[in-house]
C-alpha cells in the first residue's frame, strides 16, 4: 500500500477512494487481464492508438524504458500482427509505428468496455451523487489540464466553494 499519510485529510481520503477505484480496475476479471500480452505491451497498443506518429525511441521515452527494450516490446507486437512499422518520410532515420487494425481494433475494444462499465456504475448511482461526481472531475480535469499546459505554476486554487487552496 502507498503512503498518504504525510497529505492532509481532504486529500488522503480522495486518494484512499482513487486506489480502492484503481484496485477495481486492476482486478483479474477486467478484459484486458486475460490478453496474452505483457503490461508494457499493452501500454504501448494504448499509447500508439492515442498518438499518430511514435518511433521507437518515443515509444522508449513514454514507457519510461530503453531504446533497446523498446525494439524487442515492438517486434514481439509486430510479430503479433498488433503494430506496424513504416518509414518516416520526413526523416529516414526513424521508423514509425502505428497500430494495425487488429491492434486498433484491441484498443477500441478494451476502452469501449471501460466506458460500457463506468456507465453501469454511473447509472447506479444517485442523482445527486452523480452530480457530485461531475462536478469534481470537471475540476479535475481543469487542474490535470492547467498542470500540462502550464506545469510551472506556482499556485493551484480550488473553487470558491470552501476547496482547499494548495501552494507548491
Amino acid at each position: 500500500m502507498h503512503d498518504i499519510s504525510h497529505y492532509p485529510e481532504p486529500i488522503r481520503s480522495v486518494l484512499a477512494t482513487h486506489m480502492r477505484l484503481q484496485h477495481v480496475f486492476s482486478s483479474p476479471k477486467q478484459d484486458w487481464a486475460h490478453l496474452e500480452l505483457t503490461m508494457g505491451q499493452l501500454k504501448a497498443i494504448m499509447i500508439l492508438s492515442g498518438n499518430e506518429r511514435v518511433t521507437i525511441s518515443q515509444l522508449a521515452e513514454l514507457l519510461s524504458i530503453g531504446k533497446p527494450a523498446a525494439s524487442i516490446l515492438v517486434d514481439r507486437l509486430v510479430h503479433l500482427s498488433y503494430v506496424r512499422r513504416t518509414e518516416d518520410e520526413d526523416d529516414r532515420r526513424n521508423t514509425l509505428l502505428t497500430l494495425t487494425n487488429t491492434g486498433y481494433e484491441l484498443a477500441t475494444r478494451l476502452r469501449q468496455v471501460s466506458i460500457e462499465r463506468m456507465a453501469q456504475w454511473f447509472v447506479a448511482m444517485a442523482p445527486s451523487d452523480l452530480a457530485a461526481l461531475h462536478q469534481g472531475l470537471e475540476a479535475l480535469a481543469t487542474v490535470a489540464k492547467a498542470s500540462i499546459t502550464e506545469p510551472h505554476t506556482s499556485t493551484q486554487t480550488g473553487a470558491s466553494n470552501g476547496s482547499i487552496d494548495h501552494a507548491e
